[in-house]
């Protein structure tokens, strides 16, 4: 009887190769083409009110790539973050599009559909490594030329099963996560790269070597997120490498070294950038409890969020924490945790798929707070990478012979595994594209988030403020209101209420709701100006003076107060007081004071 396990010849795989050269060119075409088509809708989306206005509509400084904006954009930490060369690629933007959002979208959307394809030449480079074919670097080697169809299809198989994924759309179709995209970008050039240096093997002066040191710099001046990279490095080591059993593990800490230093001083930079923008929680503001329960929430939810992407929402708040979804997620993270060192000699790809994973996520998993949110779909764009690996291996070992040299057959027909593959992927597909159509403006944003979380007082804040600029003053009392009625503090959300009451003419009730904001609160100059606005629409000068006069002496640099304050000041008859608040006026005018970076979310 033939043996089925044998290995396949390698004179018949040497015919094959000319025949099948063009199946991964397809199969790529394929991968980009259903990543245009899934995030088509943000080709005509606009800025949103979510950090886009306060970073482009607000922001001057980035609109060049002339010396000052060069300078600006090197030595910046707005919003929070250290990014030049993420303000480069948006200083291009503008000077290609001006203030047009579709250019700044479309650029969002070329980058990340490089970006699947360079995770598709990856899984194609590095599957063979998979439990069941070769593993280690000189199996690599041996298998390394394999063109089977079963590599090609799992290599898009992954790919699109992580480019196409729900969790990717906050990234793409926000243009104030550029960031991600374009480091991304860089990061998987860094792993190609670093995989031929490991195939070659020919020490710290290889030029791939030196080419992913490059990458990995460029991918850490784009966004802070690749400083885990030195130990997913020493991971891989482990396996599929194979390189820390075998060979000199000081030389391989020493390799890493660069590396290190390089994310060591991103690092600090980004720590920087936060702290100057007062986005840290310090110690004090986040007991020990509170930050491991943020911890579980956050390891737990992407894997989860993977299997079942729905309930997305561009913001989950801290108050979404409970007992009994804190006992589920720690249960879950314990028993997958047990179950993978349980068969980390059988299935090694899953230990070291889920080790990555929480190394990758730990910068934002809560161990340092930074902003209100829970968790955020865009911290799935590096950390969730590792699946896409998984993804791609499982549907390699469903076919039969897809490993050159391999003895292990396939575990069910190749044609039933493409169609659950089809099928899964057409869901995530479909889930993708109506989750794109969210974020085409600000009120299908928060309207889609308001039906997530109806009782998040933000939300409602954000829906409100959207529905004010789209000129629906009515449908923003509501959701104002509402927001108002769940807020611990609600200020900020008095100031707009009392906005989109007097929109409507209602101009004692707008009074009455910007006269409950605390003279203690920031925004209690605007809420004067506001009310003395009003008061001098109601012909109640005297009333109103009063109220710009406490604008004043609340916020004296607000230059918008002083010329109803000295127009009426006039027709009261107080010459003199008026020529005093017009010099006051024209000191501020002449003095030029720069925007300040706003508090990150």
């Amino acid at each position: 009887m033939e043996n089925t396990n044998s290995p396949a010849p390698t004179h018949g795989l040497r015919r094959a190769v000319p025949a099948s050269w063009w199946l991964p060119g397809l199969l790529l075409a394929l991968v980009l083409a259903m990543v245009l088509i899934c995030f088509s809708p943000s080709l005509s989306a606009g800025w949103l009110n979510w950090d886009d206005d306060r970073c482009f509509l607000e922001n001057p400084y980035y609109r060049g790539l002339g010396l000052s904006n060069l300078a600006w954009m090197w030595s910046t930490g707005w919003m929070g973050h250290y990014q030049p060369l993420t303000w480069m690629s948006l200083g291009l933007d503008y000077m290609l599009w001006g203030m047009d959002p579709r250019g700044y979208h479309l650029g969002n959307l070329v980058l990340h559909m490089a970006g699947a394809a360079l995770l598709f030449l990856l899984l194609y480079k590095a599957l063979p490594m998979v439990p069941g074919g070769s593993t280690g670097v000189e199996g690599r080697r041996q298998a390394g030329s394999g063109t089977s169809p079963g590599l090609a299809l799992a290599a898009a198989g992954g790919g699109l099963f992580y480019a196409i994924h729900p969790l990717r759309v906050e990234s793409v179709a926000w243009i104030t996560e550029r960031r991600d995209l374009l480091a991304m970008v860089f990061y998987l050039l860094t792993l190609l790269a670093w995989l031929f240096h490991v195939e070659r093997g020919k020490g710290m002066g290889c030029r791939w070597y030196l080419a992913a040191l490059a990458f990995h710099l460029a991918s850490l001046a784009s966004k802070a997120h690749a400083i885990t990279l030195p130990m997913v490095l020493l991971v891989l080591d482990v396996w599929p490498f194979c390189r820390w059993k075998a060979g000199n593990r000081l030389a391989l800490i020493k390799e890493k070294v660069p590396f290190m230093l390089a994310a060591a001083l991103a690092a600090y930079l980004a720590i920087w950038a936060q702290s100057g923008a007062q986005a840290m929680m310090g110690s004090g503001e986040q007991g020990f409890w509170n930050r491991l329960s943020i911890v579980i929430h956050g390891l737990a939810y992407y894997p989860v969020k993977t299997i079942f992407p729905t309930g997305l929402t561009p913001l989950h708040g801290l108050g979404d924490m409970d007992g009994l979804s804190l006992a589920l997620h720690a249960g879950l993270l314990l028993g997958i945790s047990t179950l993978l060192l349980l068969l980390r000699r059988r299935f090694p790809a899953g230990l070291t798929a889920w080790v990555i994973y929480g190394i990758v996520l730990s910068p934002v998993s809560g161990i340092a707070q930074s902003g209100p949110q829970l968790v955020a779909e865009r911290y799935a764009t590096f950390s969730c990478l590792p699946f896409a690996f998984l993804f791609g291996g499982l549907l390699l070992l469903s076919w039969p012979r897809a490993l050159p040299g391999s003895a292990m057959p396939g575990r069910f027909p190749a044609r039933s595994a493409l169609l659950l593959l089809t099928c899964w992927l057409s869901v995530l597909g479909l889930l993708t594209f109506r989750q794109t159509r969210c974020w085409h403006d600000s009120v299908s944003l928060w309207s889609c988030a308001a039906r997530v979380d109806p009782d998040d007082p933000v939300v409602q804040h954000q829906l409100g403020n959207a529905l004010l600029e789209a000129d629906r003053p009515q449908l923003a009392v509501l959701a104002l209101e509402k927001a108002v009625s769940a807020s611990p503090q609600p200020d900020q959300t008095l100031l707009s209420l009392g906005v989109a009451r007097a929109r409507l003419g209602q101009y004692e009730s707008a009074i009455g709701t910007w006269s409950g904001i605390s003279s203690q609160s920031g925004q209690y100059a605007s809420a004067r100006l506001n009310i003395g606005r009003a008061l001098l629409l109601l012909g109640r000068v005297d009333s109103g003076v009063i109220a710009l006069l406490d604008a004043v002496e609340a916020d004296p640099s607000n230059t918008q107060v002083y010329p109803l304050l000295v127009e009426n000041l006039e027709k009261l008859g107080q010459g003199d007081l008026a020529r005093h608040y017009r010099e006051r006026w024209e000191e501020l005018e002449v003095t030029y004071s720069g925007p300040q970076a706003p508090r990150r979310r």
